[in-house]
């Protein structure tokens, strides 16, 4: 059985707090900004595969290439969600800030693993 991602978990229980809370906005916005971050997530593994495979240039800028699909995503998600509030906008950030944090933590245990 596939481990859900740390940051769905996150988004999906900060959206139950938040509409347990009175902000039902907010808690829209963490469940929108899901599919923005798992699509994110896919692109990101999408360009360390093809880094993986072959360590030349052309793969460094494909990652590059990656990573600014990915900055367009999020900011046609922000874009997208301004006739709707800040909440539903601060919602949607706070997904893929979630993200970005598992990334961080990953790298973090990836780089504090003792050598054998």
């Amino acid at each position: 059985m596939r481990r859900l991602p740390l940051s769905l978990v996150l988004a999906i229980l900060s959206a139950i707090i938040t509409l347990i809370c009175g902000i039902p906005r907010m808690g829209i916005g963490l469940l929108v900004g899901i599919p923005v971050a798992m699509s994110q997530r896919y692109l990101s593994r999408l360009g360390l595969k093809q880094i993986g495979e072959s360590n030349n240039i052309t793969s460094v800028i494909a990652v590059l290439k990656w990573s600014l699909l990915r900055l367009i995503l999020a900011f046609a998600a922000l874009a997208g969600a301004w006739p709707f509030g800040p909440q539903v906008m601060l919602g949607i950030l706070l997904t893929m800030v979630f993200e970005m944090g598992t990334y961080i933590g990953t790298l973090w245990l990836m780089t504090n693993k003792p050598l054998e």
